[in-house]
C-alpha cells in the first residue's frame, strides 16, 4: 500500500492533488493530474490481484450519425505502433485478459481492461494508449469504412450500404427498447447532447464522412480531454513514469485549429475544446409524442406502449438518486407492487416497468406501461395520478420500504467478479462531471441515513414531488405491421436515386473504394501481429488450474460444500432429480419456475411473499440443468440458487419450503397475467437475442439436453404460450393440475442435494429437508423425442439476422476441440462474417457436453454466413498445417477457460460438474492438455467438424426477405 505520498506534491510529471480513503471497498484513492497536458489520472489503491486500467474522454454527440460509436470501434483497428488490421482481436487471442473491450456512453467513450497477470497488464495498457491516441484509421479510411459504413454495389450497379456499427444500429432499431431509448432522450433533452443517438440512427450513419470523423476525433481524443484510472495492486512509480512519456508525445493542437466547431460561440456546448463540457438540460418543458414501431408478421392489437418519462435529480445528488430508486422497486418492483398491480388491474395493460437511467449528468425516470391500446392510453395516466395521490395521501408503507433498503444493503455487501471494474466505471461516473471521486464506491451512511427516514414522511414528499404530471413527457408506441417493409422500400428507391445520381462512372467509384476495402481486410497480418504486438509466452501462463475442492459431508441428505468467500454470504443451490412422470410436461415445468414466488402461499399473499423474499433472500433463480445418457435420454435437475445474509439462513429455508410445498394455484388471472409477461418478455428477446434462440433450435435435433432446452425456452416455449394463452379460459384447470402433479412428483428429500458455499449450515439444511415428503424415485433418465428440422426459419422483423448451425461431438469436449473454437471465432469468422461482411458478431461455441454451435449477431447477410459455416473444417485444416504461432492462441483458449468469477459462479461450477463429471477437475484437464495440443489435433478436429457441418441442422432468426434468400425448408 502507497502510504508516502503528499498533496501538491510532483511525482514522475504528475502532481497529486487529492487522497481519499474509501473503507468499504478498503481502497486509498489519489487524483492527480498531468502537469504538461492536465489529463487526470486516479489510482484506487486496493488489494487485488486483478489489475483494471481505462482511458476515458468525454464524448458529447452534436448530431446523430453515431461519430464517437464508430470511434470506439475503429481505434482498435491498428496504430502507428502496432500497424496490423486488428490488434484488439489478436489481444483477445493471445492475452490473460480478464475484461478487453470498448464502450460508448451518451457522454463519454471508456476504453477498460484488466488482467491478473503483471506483464499482460502493462501490455495491454500500452495497445490501449497507443490505439486510442495514436489510431491507424488517421492514414487509413478503410477502417472507417469497416467499422462505420461504405456501399457496396449488387450486380445491378445499385449501392447498399454496410459496415458494422450500421449493421449493429439496425439491430437495436429493430426493436422497441432502441425505440424508446432514443425517443425518450429526444424528449427529455432537447437542445443538448444527450437528444442525439449516441450510437448513431441507421439514417443518419449515412451521412458521416471520413473527413469529419477524423476532424472528431482530433477534437476529443486529447490528453486535455482524457481522465485514466487504476485499480488494484500495483507499483505507481513506474507506470506514473510509464504514463507521463505517453501523454507528453500526444499532442493534436496543431490539427484542431480548424476544429469542426471552433466557430461556435462561448454559449455552445463545446465552446472550448480543451474543456469539453458536458451539458445540462437548463430549459425542460415537457412534450407529447407519437412514434410506431414495427411487428411484422404479428397482431398489432394490444401491442402499443405509454411512456412517460422526466428528469430526476443529479448526478451528485447521492441520497435523492438511491432513494428514488427505492421509489422504484416499491412502486412496481413486482406485479403487487402498488402501481403495477393498479395498472394491471384495469385489465388494459400486459407489464408495467419503471427504472431510472443514470448513465448522465442528470438521470431519468422512465415509467412504460406495455401492451395497452392507445384509445386506453388516458385512462392508463388517470390511474397512474390517482394510485400516486393515494400513497402520498395514505403514506407508504414501512414494512415495504424496510424490504426495499434490506435489498440494496444486501447489494452492498455482494461483489461482482470483475470488481476492479465496477470500481473504475463507479469513479468516472462521478469524476467526469467535476463531481467526488469516491462518491458512488459507498453507501453505507447513505442508506443508514435512508433507513432512518423510514419514520418520517421524507418519501411520502419525494414521491409528490418526482411524479408531479406536469413535470413527464407522454411518449405514445404504436405497433404497426408492415412497417419494416415500407422501410426498406424506401431505402431501395433512395439507392436507386443515388444510382442514378452517380451515374456510370460515380458507381464505378463506390465499387473501387469497396473492393480496395475487401483486399485489404483479406490482407492475413497474423505473423506480422505476431512480432509487432506484446504478447505472452505459455512460459508466463500457469499450466495448473486452482481447484476449488467439493466435499461431500456425510449425513441425511446429500450435502456439498465448498469453502467459504464472502463472511457475510452463504449462497446455495438446491437440486432437485426431476422425475420420469415429468418428461411430457417439460413445457409446464419451465413456466412452473416462473410461477413460483410470483402467487400466493397458504400462508402469504403474494404481496407478502415478495416483502418477505426482499426482507430475507439477497437473491433467488431457478434454473435446469440436464445431463445426457444416450442420445434420447437425460437426467434433469431443477435448481434453485440462493444467496443469502448468514443470519437470514433459517428464514430463508423456511420461505423456499413454504413456496415448494404450499404455492397456491388458484387465481387463474394471476397466471394469466404471468404468462402474458413471459410471452412479451420472449417475443422481445427473440429480436434482441436471436442468435440464442436460433442456436437452441438448430442443436434440437442431436441431443436429449438441446431438445429439453428448446421445449422449455427455446422457440417452442413461445409457440406453445401462444397456443396456451389462445386458449387459457378452457386450459387453465389443466395447467393448475399440471403444476401441482409436477411439485409432488418432484419436490422431496430423496431428490435433494444441496451444495452450500458459505458458514457451515449442514443441520439447518438437513432440518430444512425434513420438512419435504419423501419424493418419488429418479433413477432413471427422461426421454426426450429429438426434433426432425434441418434448414429452418424463425420470422422476425428489422434489417437483420441471427444465423446458427449445430453440431455435436461424441462425448465431453476435449482440448484440441476447445482451441479449435477459439480460433475460428477469433479469425476465421471474425474476418469472414464480421469484418468481411458487417455483422456485429460470429463465433462457434463449444460446450463442455460436445455441443457446438456457430452462431452470427445482428448479421446483414445470413446466407452468406451459412456458407462460411460448411467452409470452416476446410479454413481450420489449412491453417493448423500453417499456423505461425499456435502457443500464442493457446493462451487465449486457455483465458477463456478460466474467467474471473463470483462466489455463487464457484458454486455452481462445482456442483454442476457433481452431477455431470464436468467440475473443476474437468476443467484443470482440459488446461493441462491445451498446453500441448498440436497441429495434427486441429485437424483431427476438423474432419470432425465438417462430419457435423454435413448434417445441416441450421435456423436462421431474420425477416422474411432474409429467410427466403437463404432457402430454408421450413418457416415459422
Amino acid at each position: 500500500m502507497i502510504i508516502s505520498l503528499r498533496v501538491n506534491e510532483k511525482y514522475n510529471g504528475f502532481t497529486l492533488c487529492e487522497v481519499e480513503n474509501v473503507e468499504a471497498i478498503e481502497s486509498t484513492l489519489y487524483r492527480f493530474r498531468h502537469d504538461k497536458t492536465g489529463a487526470e489520472l486516479i489510482f484506487s489503491d486496493r488489494a487485488d490481484e486483478n489489475k483494471a486500467f481505462a482511458v476515458a474522454f468525454k464524448t458529447t454527440p452534436f448530431d446523430d450519425t453515431g461519430v464517437f460509436h464508430i470511434l470506439e470501434h475503429s481505434v482498435f483497428c491498428g496504430s502507428e505502433k502496432y500497424p496490423v488490421k486488428d490488434p484488439f482481436i489478436r489481444m483477445l487471442q493471445t492475452s490473460m485478459q480478464t475484461f478487453l473491450n470498448a464502450m460508448t456512453f451518451p457522454d463519454k467513450t471508456v476504453y477498460p481492461v484488466s488482467s491478473r497477470n503483471d506483464k499482460d497488464f502493462r501490455n495491454l495498457i500500452d495497445v490501449y494508449l497507443d490505439a486510442v491516441f495514436h489510431p491507424a484509421f488517421l492514414q487509413n479510411p478503410n477502417v472507417f469504412y469497416q467499422e462505420g459504413w461504405h456501399y457496396e454495389v449488387d450486380e445491378d450497379g445499385t449501392p447498399f450500404p454496410q459496415g458494422i456499427v450500421y449493421s449493429e444500429m439496425q439491430g437495436v432499431f429493430s426493436g422497441l427498447d432502441g425505440e424508446i431509448e432514443s425517443a425518450v432522450s429526444r424528449a427529455l433533452y432537447r437542445g443538448t447532447s444527450y437528444e442525439y443517438v449516441y450510437g448513431g440512427h441507421p439514417d443518419a450513419i449515412l451521412n458521416l464522412t471520413y473527413e469529419k470523423f477524423c476532424e472528431t476525433y482530433y477534437e476529443y481524443y486529447s490528453p486535455s480531454n482524457a481522465v485514466l484510472v487504476l485499480d488494484g495492486s500495483m507499483e505507481l512509480g513506474p507506470i506514473l513514469e510509464y504514463l507521463d512519456n505517453i501523454l507528453n508525445n500526444t499532442d493534436h493542437s496543431d490539427r484542431t485549429e480548424n476544429s469542426i466547431h471552433s466557430d461556435r460561440t462561448e454559449n455552445s456546448i463545446h465552446s472550448d475544446r480543451t474543456k469539453i463540457s458536458i451539458p445540462k438540460q437548463e430549459n425542460f418543458t415537457p412534450v407529447t409524442g407519437r412514434c410506431f414501431y414495427d411487428v411484422s408478421g404479428e397482431e398489432t392489437g394490444g401491442r402499443d406502449v405509454l411512456v412517460l418519462a422526466r428528469i430526476v435529480g443529479n448526478f451528485d445528488t447521492k441520497k435523492e438518486n438511491v432513494a428514488v430508486n427505492m421509489l422504484c422497486s416499491y412502486l412496481c418492483g413486482s406485479n403487487e407492487s402498488p402501481l403495477k398491480r393498479a395498472l394491471l388491474d384495469t385489465g388494459l395493460c400486459e407489464d408495467v416497468r419503471l427504472y431510472t437511467q443514470d448513465d448522465c449528468i442528470q438521470p431519468m425516470l422512465v415509467l412504460e406501461v406495455r401492451g395497452s391500446k392507445e384509445e386506453d392510453f388516458e385512462k392508463l395516466r388517470s390511474i397512474i395520478s390517482k394510485t400516486i395521490d393515494e400513497i402520498v395521501m395514505n403514506g407508504m408503507d414501512k414494512s415495504e420500504l424496510e424490504a426495499v433498503l434490506a435489498a440494496l444493503t444486501f447489494s452492498e455487501k455482494e461483489r461482482s467478479a470483475n470488481f476492479a471494474l465496477g470500481v473504475i466505471s463507479k469513479i468516472l461516473q462521478s469524476c467526469l462531471y467535476g463531481g467526488d471521486m469516491a462518491q458512488n464506491l459507498s453507501f453505507g451512511e447513505t442508506l443508514a441515513e435512508l433507513k432512518k427516514e423510514i419514520e418520517t414522511d421524507y418519501y411520502e414528499k419525494l414521491l409528490a414531488g418526482v411524479f408531479e404530471p406536469e413535470k413527464f413527457s407522454t411518449l405514445s408506441f404504436i405497433a404497426k405491421s408492415g412497417l419494416h417493409t415500407e422501410k426498406q422500400a424506401g431505402l431501395y428507391e433512395k439507392m436507386l436515386s443515388l444510382r442514378d445520381e452517380l451515374g456510370n462512372d460515380g458507381i464505378a467509384k463506390l465499387a473501387e473504394t469497396a473492393e480496395k476495402l475487401l483486399v485489404w481486410q483479406e490482407t492475413d497480418d497474423f505473423a506480422e501481429a505476431a512480432g509487432f504486438l506484446p504478447i505472452l509466452t505459455l512460459s508466463d501462463v500457469e499450466k495448473e488450474l486452482p481447484i476449488i475442492p467439493i466435499e461431500e459431508k456425510p449425513g441425511e441428505i446429500t450435502l456439498l460444500a465448498i469453502p467459504a468467500e464472502n463472511p457475510d454470504i452463504t449462497y446455495l443451490r438446491m437440486y432437485f432429480a426431476v422425475p420420469e412422470s415429468v418428461e411430457n410436461r417439460l413445457f409446464e415445468l419451465s413456466i412452473l419456475t416462473n410461477m413460483l414466488t410470483n402467487l400466493p402461499t397458504e400462508r402469504y399473499s403474494t404481496k407478502e411473499l415478495q416483502k418477505e423474499l426482499c426482507k430475507t433472500i439477497g437473491s433467488i433463480s431457478f434454473d435446469i440443468l440436464t445431463v445426457d445418457e444416450e442420445k434420447n435420454t437425460c437426467k434433469a435437475y431443477l435448481v434453485i440458487a440462493l444467496s443469502v445474509l448468514n443470519e437470514n439462513v433459517n428464514a430463508a429455508f423456511a420461505l423456499i419450503s413454504e413456496i415448494l410445498l404450499r404455492t397456491r394455484f388458484d387465481d387463474s388471472s394471476r397466471i394469466e397475467e404471468l404468462l402474458s409477461q413471459i410471452r412479451t418478455m420472449m417475443r422481445d428477446s427473440l429480436a434482441a437475442d436471436g442468435h440464442k434462440y436460433a442456436a437452441v433450435r438448430a442443436l434440437s435435433g442431436l441431443s436429449a439436453s438441446a431438445v429439453f432446452h428448446e421445449i422449455t425456452g427455446g422457440y417452442t416455449a413461445i409457440q406453445k404460450l401462444e397456443a396456451l394463452l389462445g386458449d387459457f379460459e378452457k386450459k387453465h384447470l389443466l395447467l393448475t393440475d399440471t403444476f401441482h402433479n409436477i411439485l409432488t412428483d418432484m419436490i422431496g428429500k430423496d431428490n435433494l442435494t444441496i451444495a452450500v458455499c458459505g458458514s457451515p449450515i449442514q443441520a439447518e439444511c438437513t432440518a430444512f429437508a425434513n420438512t419435504l415428503p419423501r419424493g418419488n424415485s429418479c433413477d432413471t433418465g427422461l426421454f426426450v423425442q429429438m426434433q426432425k428440422q434441418s434448414r429452418e426459419g424463425i420470422a422476425i422483423p428489422g434489417d437483420i439476422s441471427f444465423a446458427s448451425l449445430g453440431g455435436h461431438l461424441e462425448g465431453n469436449a476435449d482440448a484440441a476441440a476447445y482451441l479449435a473454437g477459439h480460433i475460428l471465432s477469433y479469425e476465421y469468422l471474425w474476418n469472414e462474417i464480421r469484418v468481411q461482411n458487417g455483422a456485429y458478431g460470429a463465433g462457434l461455441q463449444v460446450k463442455e457436453n460436445g455441443e457446438m454451435a456457430f452462431y452470427s449477431y445482428r448479421d446483414p447477410s445470413a446466407e452468406n454466413s451459412l456458407t462460411v459455416y460448411q467452409n470452416a473444417s476446410s479454413w481450420l485444416c489449412e491453417a493448423a498445417e500453417n499456423m505461425p504461432d499456435l502457443d500464442a492462441v493457446k493462451i487465449g483458449t486457455i483465458n477463456e477457460l478460466d474467467p474471473l468469477l463470483t462466489a455463487s459462479q464457484k458454486l455452481s461450477i462445482a456442483a454442476n460438474g457433481y452431477f455431470t463429471g464436468r467440475g473443476y477437475e474437468y476443467k484443470a484437464d482440459i488446461r493441462r492438455k491445451l498446453f500441448d495440443v498440436t497441429s495434427e489435433e486441429l485437424k483431427g478436429f476438423a474432419q470432425r467438424l465438417a462430419k457435423q457441418t454435413e448434417n445441416q441442422q441450421i435456423c436462421v432468426v431474420g425477416s422474411a426477405e432474409t429467410l427466403k434468400k437463404a432457402k430454408l425448408k421450413r418457416i415459422f
